[in-house]
């Protein structure tokens, strides 16, 4: 379409708006029954389209103690759309090779990048020292996402989750700083 045709098109959506004096101009959301935007109903919207029921994932929800960045990566995390080398490989990109960048000993997939890798277990020795728990070697990011102390609050499991998402988010941050060649982050700096 040429740029006559494109004008065209925009003339032909503009003939359809009406404006009217005294009106005050605002948006529909067509989404809902009621008309109005909820952000809710957005999350659910978009739950609805994105959530396959075979792979039972969870409904979209975000820690609103942790920053908006932090959310996303867990959203990817959840739903296995981290870019890390082994996934790459899967889907066809051309990779040198698969082997984590930090420690070269195996294949970088989610739970060795987050967990398994020596640079993430020693992050995670010092943050679950804080809290009192023993670092056990866990052989997926869900198995630590889900240990919590006992007798929390949900304002504390909330604020629990934060740390561990952001501990994510930094090893995830530093893993990428090494990719695409800037100064490496050692675990000291990361705390």
């Amino acid at each position: 379409m040429g740029l006559l045709g494109e004008l065209d098109s925009l003339r032909s959506l503009l003939d359809q708006v009406v404006l009217t004096p005294d009106v005050r101009d605002n948006w529909i959301w067509t989404s809902n029954k009621v008309e109005i935007y909820r952000v809710n109903e957005t999350r659910h919207t978009i739950d609805d389209i994105i959530l396959d029921s075979s792979l039972n994932l969870q409904q979209t929800k975000f820690n609103r103690s942790i920053p908006l960045k932090v959310n996303v990566l867990a959203w990817r995390v959840k739903r296995k759309r981290l870019p890390v080398l082994a996934e790459l490989d899967n889907k066809g990109i051309d990779i040198d090779s698969v082997l984590c960048l930090n420690c070269t000993n195996m294949a970088e997939s989610v739970d060795h990048c987050l967990v398994a890798c020596s640079n993430a277990i020693s992050i995670w020795n010092k943050v679950l020292r804080w809290w009192n728990i023993n670092y056990n070697s866990f052989s997926t990011f869900e198995e630590l996402v889900v240990l919590s102390p006992s007798g929390l609050n949900t304002k504390c499991k909330d604020i629990w989750n934060g740390i561990i998402w952001i501990t994510a988010y930094y090893i995830w941050k530093n893993r990428n700083v090494k990719v695409f060649g800037k100064n490496v982050m050692i675990s000291d700096a990361v705390l």
